[in-house]
């Protein structure tokens, strides 16, 4: 498929401008409507407060903002705009005006009205607290009849609301010292949006409880604000004192460079990586075949519905590609309202195409996690095909249905479930934010599934169940596919799959809009899977870096050699530190100065050699480029 309607292999958005601003001791970031990453010196307190309008299925159009004014001053800054949501139906515009002061309050105000009717799921002011300062942390909750409930953020991802009736929620950021974020203008409550990949739990507005979709009527209009406190507890026990400039506890924000070090303790193996045959219809011709045989993957799935049309055709390619990589399949079998006739189907069909089968996957259109019945059903089925083929069950969406459903474990060979970063948002900042929220869920999932081993299949850049962002793109496809960004979210992701020991890992497609390559070239995620393949079975080593939000970096050992990816998830030049390395290491960057010529003729860019980088005092100082990959080779 041609990539003529999509962006130019390489070829990034321009990045997203964060107007930084001060409140007394607090720091956060404007962006586009939205405050990001309030802080008080390197504790993180808010990650994110936001308006957001939603219709009947949950679509999310963005705001386009007018009459945008910005008064910053050193230690307290005003803010106000013009925002309006239209798209589809929806037609809703706002006020907003965000004050900050010298002694760390910020407050967020918003007066919105509808200018036409339309159905919502959802309006109004989303309040995200960041999971690495709070999980597991006491917090206390006042409810809108003032009453005081104290508790705890979930420390294990929790499958439903913790916290309801919300009006003000504080928690403690320091010894005596409090955060407290006061909501005015409707009834909250809390989802632990690590659920889906979030790093963060969520509190938003109109009880989930209340029927929806709700009618909009036009000239209807909402009012809400957000207040942001520091409040140091007195001696007296809840008696409260407001936050001092002159207080002891007021930090200093510190610019230290990105850093990162490879430990010493090995994890365990680098998960079976595989892709799934795309769902386009792109079928692989002779150099797709050798560049993806190049990766040394260890499967290909295929989803089939044997409810649906074309299952058998699909399975027909699947197994051909299949053959032609050196690989087997993995199988993952969506049943539908009459499993007892699908299943033998299903049977008939693998006994006349003869495919190799790692794995089955089985599950249910009407259930988010496989059942009982489905897969004891799928094991009498199938099981005598293969014996040595594994099953597996789960959810093939989110964690969420994992979490929520708990699959038949005595039934299971492996626990599964999918995973994608746009679930509640799509700006390349929130979509990086994710990483730290697989880490959590991979961590939950291996406490579910009480030793069994973990598939983490699919992953893909966006939700399969819905169209592109832009126009003209198949369904989950998304433009960043293509880009940078997306090879280092993918280093990312890989990082916290691997170092959390799940057993295999599947990732996009083989072929299209959705996958490692088309027609023309490879895609720069592609060249990340060439770097593993080379060190496929190797063993995964921990590597900490100092920012998690700008910078990813995977370690794997093989054959003599330590290779270690480093990914830089921001927009900006970054210098980075690497310590712990041997006098001299081969170097290799994919950046925006060579990544056009590396996608189109990916071999010659491989065989040229690395360069070689020598390391001072144990320490060797690189510069990443706006998304950019470096490979590292030490023996």
């Amino acid at each position: 498929m041609p990539s003529s309607n999509r962006l130019c292999f390489g070829e990034e958005r321009p990045p997203r401008r964060l107007t930084e601003l001060r409140a007394g001791p607090l720091t956060l970031s404007f962006d586009e409507g939205d405050i990001r990453y309030v802080r008080l010196g390197e504790r993180e307190i808010v990650r994110r407060l936001y308006f957001a309008v939603r219709d009947d299925n949950w679509g999310t159009p963005p705001p386009t903002l007018s009459e945008l004014q910005v008064h910053a001053c050193e230690d307290h800054f005003e803010i106000s705009f013009r925002a309006h949501h239209r798209e589809g139906a929806i037609d809703f515009a706002w006020l907003g005006t965000i004050r900050g002061d010298v002694g760390g309050t910020v407050t967020f105000t918003v007066e919105g009205q509808a200018n036409a009717e339309f159905l919502s799921n959802r309006i109004g002011l989303c309040l995200l607290h960041p999971v690495r300062e709070c999980a597991g942390r006491a917090c206390e909750v006042e409810h809108t009849d003032g009453s005081r409930e104290v508790g705890r953020f979930p420390l294990h991802i929790s499958p439903h609301q913790p916290f309801f009736d919300i009006r003000a929620i504080a928690h403690e950021v320091g010894p005596g010292l409090w955060a407290e974020v006061r909501l005015e203008g409707e009834v909250f409550e809390m989802e632990d949006q690590r659920n889906w990949s979030d790093a963060s739990y969520k509190t938003y507005s109109r009880p989930l409880a209340l029927p929806k979709p709700f009618a909009v009527p036009a000239g209807s209009v909402v009012r809400q604000s957000a207040t942001i406190n520091l409040r140091v507890e007195g001696t007296g026990g809840r008696e409260q004192a407001p936050y001092s400039l002159s207080s002891p506890l007021s930090p200093v924000p510190s610019a230290l460079p990105l850093a990162a070090s490879v430990g010493a303790a090995p994890l365990g193996s680098l998960p079976l990586l595989g892709v799934q045959v795309a769902s386009g219809g792109e079928r692989l011709g002779a150099r797709e075949v050798e560049r993806l045989r190049a990766l040394s993957l260890a499967h290909l799935r295929v989803e089939l519905q044997p409810a649906e049309a074309g299952w058998q055709a699909r399975l027909e390619q699947a197994t051909a590609e299949a053959r032609s990589l050196g690989v087997p399949l993995e199988v993952a079998a969506v049943l539908g309202e009459a499993p007892d006739a699908e299943l033998p189907a299903l049977r008939r069909a693998v006994d006349s195409i003869c495919p190799l089968v790692a794995s089955w996957l089985v599950y249910h259109t009407a259930e988010g996690c496989t059942g009982t019945a489905w897969m004891e059903l799928a094991r009498h089925h199938l099981s005598g095909y293969d014996p040595a083929a594994r099953f597996g069950g789960g959810s093939n969406v989110h964690f969420t249905e994992l979490n929520r459903g708990r699959p038949p474990l005595e039934l299971l060979d492996l626990v599964a479930f999918g995973m994608n970063p746009q679930v509640h948002a799509f700006d390349d900042l929130s979509i990086v934010e994710t990483l730290e929220g697989q880490a959590w869920n991979v961590a939950s999932a291996r406490r579910l599934a009480r030793g069994l081993p973990l598939a983490v299949t699919p992953v893909t850049l966006r939700s399969r169940q819905t169209g592109g962002p832009e126009a003209g793109l198949p369904p989950g496809a998304d433009a960043r596919q293509s880009s940078l960004f997306a090879a280092a979210w993918t280093v990312g992701s890989l990082q916290r799959l691997a170092e959390g020991g799940v057993y295999s890992a599947t990732y996009y497609e083989t072929a299209g809009p959705l996958g490692l390559m088309e027609q023309e070239g490879v895609f720069p995620t592609y060249l990340v899977f060439a770097d593993l393949g080379e060190v496929a079975g190797g063993i995964v080593y921990p590597v900490v870096v100092s920012d998690p939000l700008k910078l990813a970096g995977l370690a794997v050992s093989s054959g003599g050699r330590l290779r270690l990816l480093l990914a830089n998830l921001t927009s900006k030049r970054q210098p980075v530190t690497v310590h712990g390395l041997p006098l001299s290491a081969s170097l290799r960057f994919l950046d925006e100065g060579n990544s056009q010529q590396a996608m189109l003729a990916p071999e010659e860019y491989r065989a040229r050699p690395p360069v070689t980088a020598g390391a001072s005092g144990g320490a060797l100082s690189l510069e990443l480029l706006p998304y950019a990959i470096a490979t590292l080779d030490t023996y």
